[in-house]
């Protein structure tokens, strides 16, 4: 109620409005912690729901005895309602519109997690309320982020650097990631953390430096947006970014599913497992005919979308929105559930349904379509970095610094050295050229995201040090190159000759409608 009064008569200064926006979502989290122990329980008919055992009066109008009262779903589209809430204040705000000029809106986000975190915290109160599990960031927060991102990727700017980007994303992730691995692996003799890693298999350490070496799109995405880059940069960073994920991912699940094997053999046999030649093998071609059968599989979803929309009518239209992004959603979970690549399917599929199914729909739907989705991925987004930042603020930093700063400085070493080495390759032996200017950014810009959350919640059920330590170098990722780029892109000179961002479907303008078959994001509002 106070945030929203702060929305409506703006009165209030930035520590002001900081304070009542912390402490009602403190509040609010809080109280939905305790109705959800209350919910899991209680039976619907218990002592305490009836403690009188008196027969239903007025709660027959309203319930307010519903101990089955969903409170997950509540929570959560609270939580999403709030985050819309914060993302409008952030924006109206004549004051903070100042500090959003330099600090990213995800980078606020983030701190105001921390902020809540630590009032919880102060409260002992637990942190399982604003837990997230495996499921819900990988089949529903993970879909729209990386589709909104695949969409905004059919540019000729993107295009026209593809093979410097296949070649960033494939090669430069694989190196970072033996990099990474090998460093760390180096390195765990000085017993960090206690010895806490001093169990850790080589799988183990191939699963986290997977993890850390994925790069986030969107985060990436709405960051550039406000620094006004140069388009072609732009295109180059958000492409090497959506790119890297996929690869990571791919890697990620050949090296879970080998680690698994190793797990439940050495209970089995009480000895430690050994992996065979045979297996390293078929290791290794999965890392090339997954991602090929991934962008197979994408071509047949596409064409099946393309040809249904080339079929409706007028009298069937109103369904394509739904046919379209269901397509890539039934997709993406298939994907997944047989093995393949759901990230490189994505990503794919987002491509060509800007191709050709796009075209085949009416200007309007084009438009919701992209719009929703955007809004729904910008949302998402937002929820993370805030369950992030809550999370972040119970894990045992005393415990784990020292191994969180030599993990932080490897991945910065390891990602200049493959950026500059990939970059001097690419200057010499294809006509895409790279500046050094560019590549500074591509360093700085490689911020970690919902994709690394995903695969370390994927890698175990429960809070490992490798969790604690991924969460640990998302959060300084985002705190340190967020609020780094937008000041070396003007130091460096790479803003946009146009005073104009690239295109979004975010900032739609008075333009000629291109024709059918050209890009089709900017669509005039009024059709």
């Amino acid at each position: 109620f106070l945030t929203l009064l702060i929305l409506i008569f703006q009165r209030s200064d930035t520590y002001t409005s900081s304070y009542y926006i912390g402490t009602t979502m403190s509040g609010v989290l809080q109280f939905f912690y305790e109705a959800g122990q209350r919910y899991y329980d209680l039976s619907p008919f218990s002592d305490e729901c009836y403690p009188q055992g008196d027969p239903p009066a007025a709660d027959l109008i309203i319930d307010y005895n519903n101990c089955n009262l969903p409170f997950v779903l509540v929570n959560h589209g609270t939580l999403v309602v709030l985050i819309i809430i914060i993302s409008i204040l952030l924006r109206e705000f004549k004051l903070i519109e100042k500090i959003l000029y330099w600090i990213p809106e995800s980078v606020i986000v983030l701190l105001l997690g921390l902020i809540v975190g630590f009032l919880t915290k102060a409260a002992r109160a637990p942190p399982r309320w604003i837990s997230i599990t495996q499921a819900w960031v990988k089949f529903g927060f993970l879909p729209p982020i990386i589709l909104s991102s695949a969409y905004q990727l059919y540019d000729k700017n993107f295009f026209n650097q593809f093979f410097s980007i296949l070649l960033l994303a494939i090669i430069g992730t694989v190196t970072a990631i033996n990099g990474i691995t090998l460093s760390l692996k180096a390195n765990n003799s000085l017993e960090l953390a206690g010895g806490a890693l001093k169990n850790a298999s080589m799988w183990d350490y191939y699963k986290f430096g997977t993890t850390v070496s994925s790069v986030d799109p969107i985060t990436v995405l709405s960051i550039f947006n406000t620094a006004n880059v140069d388009k072609s940069l732009y295109f180059l960073v958000f492409g090497e970014s959506a790119f890297n994920d996929g690869v990571a991912y791919a890697l990620f699940k050949g090296f879970k599913m080998v680690d698994d094997w190793t797990i439940l053999k050495s209970n089995q046999t009480g000895e430690q497992a050994e992996v065979s030649t045979e297996t390293y093998v078929y290791l290794s071609f999965s890392f090339i005919v997954g991602p090929i059968l991934s962008v197979l599989f994408a071509f047949i979803v596409v064409f099946v979308s393309s040809l249904l929309t080339k079929i409706m009518t007028r009298r069937s239209q109103i369904f394509s929105p739904f046919l379209v992004l269901g397509c890539v959603w039934t997709g993406f979970y298939i994907s997944d559930f047989i093995g393949l690549s759901p990230i490189i399917f994505a990503l794919i599929c987002g491509l060509g349904q800007m191709r050709y199914t796009f075209p085949n729909l009416p200007p309007a739907h084009q438009l919701t379509i992209r719009l929703v989705l955007n809004t729904i991925a910008t949302v998402y987004q937002l929820c993370i970095f805030l369950f992030l930042g809550v999370l972040v603020s119970f894990i045992d930093i005393a415990a784990y610094w020292q191994l969180i700063l030599l993990t932080t400085f490897i991945m910065y070493v390891w990602r200049c050295v493959v950026i500059m080495g990939m970059g001097l390759y690419i200057n010499k032996f294809t006509k895409s050229k790279i500046h050094w200017k560019w590549q500074i950014i591509l360093c700085v810009g490689s911020l970690r995201g919902i994709m690394a959350i995903a695969m370390s919640k994927e890698n175990d059920g429960e809070e490992t040090v490798f969790q604690d330590i991924c969460l640990a170098l998302i959060f300084v990722t985002v705190l340190i190159n967020g609020i780094a780029i937008k000041p070396l892109v003007i130091i460096l000179g790479l803003q946009a000759v146009e005073n104009k961002l690239p295109e979004d479907v975010n900032n739609v303008e008075e333009e000629e409608v291109p024709t059918k078959n050209k890009w089709l994001s900017l669509i005039h509002i009024s059709e």
